[in-house]
Parts: structure tokens; C-alpha cells; sequence
């Protein structure tokens, strides 16, 4: 009855501890980053030692063996399935002599405890751990000498539960060896006659073992089972991932002014305009980019080509937007998606980058032909007052000229205004791209052309 209480107590003792391992397995996988994410070698091993039953007849050492498949969960925790050969040996001068038979399968949940110590010292060297499983058995008591009459053979199968702790020492990647011991104790109606008689409460089977295993898996692929790994060390480094900053390409093969990481056309032919993610212009929109379109304002259509019908739908619904009452603008919308043009340092001739832009604003105005832009010239303060001035009014006028002659946009639909260095983007005295510019709104009532000065 002793042996059994204090099987019991450990069974108990166990499941605390496993249930206090579970909460801080929880809280660790809540708290630290995705561990290596290789799948892990799982371990094959056999073990061989002596075994002793604690029954009602006295006990003999005999002997213990067998083998077990074993598979880490994560840090902390690991499955084990174990089966096992027991050989008994009990006597005494007042019931007898038997010898047993025992055989087993378990399945074992195994806790690794020298991971509650979060150290970063590397992989480790020894596993300590313990574990509690269940599984069936069948045994079988032979009777060597009968002295009481209540000795008798049995043969029967049963369940049972277990529990053990052990250590291992880590040789290399694949081999390690152990110490390991545990007991166990059967449920059932011949759970008390491992020993042929029934006395005092059942039997507890106790063994220990010395373990030679062995890591399974290829090592190129797979990693060493995490129960030999610190927790804290797969912590640090995914917090060194975090702070080193990956390398930035900052490669442009086709030297468009895109970095081939944000290139979606990486390989542009020099000198083509492109767009803020490296693809070459479409200023009509037609599918040909500029750079190859014969006229690249003016949309292709191929003639031989048959419409859908609906594409025919489309192209009437396109046409009626464009007699939506222009009442319907709203000027401040309009004037916050117009364009910038800029320019070079002191020069007045648009750029081919800006052609799209002045393209956009030529569709927006043959949409809605009876609004009116300003169109108003800057500069930056490399030079006098009085050149900036001359220099906003030719830049201003070279975008108007630009719209009248290349898209056919009226003259007086457009108001010229030059403001020369004054009202920049950005308060500087030296050579600013964004403030050398032309802006458009749209013209209200009061707005007039200014003159040359």
C-alpha cells in the first residue's frame, strides 16, 4: 500500500509540474518570435538496465531493455512512444519464487526542465527531463517454487500509467547517451499479481536504464531537436534580424531614376521617360508607350480592329461623361490633382518627363471646354529679382505655347500670371527643382493676364 501512495504522490506531484511547464510554454510562445522554422530531426533510441518489482513477495533485480521513438513538440515539450521488455524475479521463505514476463507499449509526454533556465550559452550539453505516459501491457508469472497456496501463475493484460526522469549528455549532433529511471503501476483486476499473489494494494514496477540514442533525419534540412536548444537564444536572434537592416539594392541597371527593387520594368531603354515605378510613359493611354507611339497624344486605334459590344457601351457611356454639366466641378478637387511642371536651372524649356503632365491637363480641359486655367511661372533665388521675374513670365509662356500648339487648347481658355521667386515650396537660397515650376488652377472671375514686364 506504501509504494502504491507513493506512486500516486508522484503521479500528482507531476501533473503540478506539468501543468506550471504549460502555462509558461504558453506565455513563452505569446512572447517570443517564430522559432527556426526547419523542421526537427526526431530521435531513435535503445536502452538496457535492471528492473525490480515491488510486490508482495520480495524482490530480486532482474532485468530491463527496449527502444523508443522520440519527437520535440518545442523548447519544452516532447513526445516519446516506448516499448519495453521487463524480466521480474521475486522470493521469500513464505510464498515462494516466481519469475515475470512483462511487456509494454507507452505513449509519454516528456518536459525538458533545464529549459526553465532561460541562459544564452548556446546549445546544450545535457537534457534534463521528465515525463509521465500511459499505455497497455501483457505479462506473464511463471511459478518456480510454491510455498504459499495462494501463489499461482497468471497470465493477463492491462493498463497502466508511469512516470520517470533522466538525463542525457549530448555527444555530437546525432548521438547522446542516458541515464534514465521510472515506474509504473497496472489497473485492473490483476493489477496486484505481477508477483502470482495479492496482498497489500498493487504492484509497482521500478527500472532503470542506461540509453544510447541516436538523432534521425538529414542534417542539411533538419534541425537538432529543440529540447537541446535555449529558448532565449532563438529570442536573440530574431532581435538581431530586427535590429540589422537588410541590405538595400540600391542598383539601377537601366539608369531610369527607379531602383530596380521598386522597378517594374527593370530593363528601359536609355533616355525613356517613365513613370514613379519605372514603366516607360503612355501619355494617350492607347498601350504603346511614347517612346515607340508615332504621335503619343494621340490615342491608336487599330482600324481593322471589330468593337465589342461592350466596348461599344463603354465608348457612349465615355461620351455622355462628357457632357456631365460642368457645374458638377469642384474646383478645389480639381486644382489638387492638377500638375507641376519643372524645369531646369534657368531654362524655360519643358522637359520630355513633364510632356504626360501637360497631356493630362489638355484631356481635362477638352472634357470641360468651357473652364479656364491660370497658369502661373516660378523660380529660385540664383539670380536677381528682377531675371527671376522675366524667367517665371517665359516659363509660364512656354507651357501655354506648349498646350495651344500640341493639343489645341484655345489661347484664351488659358490666363498667363508669373510670380518670379516669390511664394516657393521650399524656403531656400539655393538651386530648389521644386520651386523652379508652373502651376494651374482653375481661373475664377477676377483673374487677368499679366504683361511683360
Amino acid at each position: 500500500m506504501s509504494a502504491r501512495i507513493t506512486f500516486l504522490s508522484i503521479l500528482f506531484l507531476f501533473g503540478f509540474s506539468s501543468q506550471t511547464a504549460l502555462h509558461a510554454q504558453l506565455w513563452t510562445m505569446r512572447n517570443k518570435p517564430a522559432s527556426n522554422p526547419n523542421p526537427v530531426m526526431w530521435e531513435l533510441g535503445l536502452h538496457t538496465g535492471s528492473a525490480v518489482l515491488l510486490a508482495d513477495i520480495d524482490a530480486q533485480p532482474g532485468l530491463a531493455s527496449g527502444f523508443h521513438l522520440r519527437k520535440s513538440l518545442d523548447y519544452l515539450f516532447s513526445l516519446r512512444a516506448e516499448a519495453r521488455y521487463l524480466r521480474f524475479r521475486n522470493s521469500d521463505q513464505q510464498d515462494g519464487t516466481t519469475r515475470t514476463n512483462f511487456f509494454s507499449g507507452e505513449l509519454q509526454l516528456l518536459v525538458t526542465l533545464n529549459n526553465f533556465n532561460w541562459s544564452s550559452k548556446g546549445p546544450r550539453r545535457f537534457n534534463l527531463y521528465t515525463w509521465l505516459g500511459g499505455g497497455v501491457n501483457h505479462y506473464a508469472v511463471k511459478v518456480k517454487e510454491k510455498i504459499s497456496a495462494d501463489l499461482r501463475p497468471v497470465s493477463s493484460s492491462q493498463t497502466h500509467a508511469g512516470t520517470g526522469m533522466g538525463l542525457a549528455w549530448k555527444i555530437n549532433d546525432r548521438f547522446n547517451i542516458g541515464l534514465e529511471a521510472g515506474a509504473m503501476i497496472l489497473f485492473g483486476n490483476n493489477a496486484d499479481r505481477l508477483d502470482g499473489i495479492s496482498r497489500r494494494g498493487n504492484d509497482v514496477a521500478a527500472f532503470s536504464s542506461l540509453r544510447l540514442n541516436y538523432n534521425i533525419g538529414d542534417t542539411r534540412r533538419r534541425s537538432q531537436p529543440l529540447y537541446w536548444a535555449s529558448p532565449i537564444d532563438a529570442i536573440l536572434e530574431q532581435v538581431t534580424e530586427v535590429k540589422t537592416p537588410a541590405p538595400v539594392n540600391f542598383s539601377d541597371q537601366d539608369h531610369d531614376g527607379v531602383l530596380d527593387e521598386l522597378d517594374l520594368d527593370p530593363h528601359t531603354p536609355p533616355d525613356v521617360p517613365v513613370d514613379t515605378r519605372g514603366r516607360p510613359l503612355d501619355s494617350d493611354g492607347d498601350g504603346l508607350p511614347d517612346y515607340e507611339d508615332p504621335d503619343p497624344y494621340i490615342p491608336f486605334y487599330d482600324k481593322n480592329k471589330t468593337l465589342t459590344e461592350e466596348e461599344i457601351r463603354q465608348i457612349v457611356r465615355d461620351e455622355l461623361n462628357k457632357t456631365k454639366p460642368e457645374a458638377d466641378i469642384d474646383p478645389e478637387v480639381i486644382n489638387a490633382f492638377l500638375p507641376l511642371i519643372h524645369f531646369d536651372e534657368d531654362s524655360d524649356n519643358i522637359r520630355y518627363a513633364d510632356h504626360a503632365h501637360l497631356a493630362t491637363v489638355a484631356r481635362l480641359m477638352k472634357r470641360y471646354p468651357n473652364i479656364r486655367l491660370v497658369v502661373k511661372g516660378f523660380t529660385d533665388r540664383t539670380a536677381s529679382r528682377t531675371y527671376n521675374l522675366d524667367l517665371s513670365y517665359r516659363r509660364a509662356k512656354a507651357v501655354i505655347d506648349y498646350l495651344v500648339h500640341v493639343h489645341g487648347i484655345e489661347r484664351h481658355r488659358l490666363i498667363l500670371q508669373y510670380s518670379g521667386e516669390d511664394d516657393p515650396l521650399v524656403p531656400s537660397r539655393s538651386s530648389e527643382i521644386i520651386n523652379r515650376r508652373v502651376e494651374f488652377r482653375i481661373a475664377t472671375s477676377g483673374d487677368r493676364e499679366m504683361e511683360r514686364n
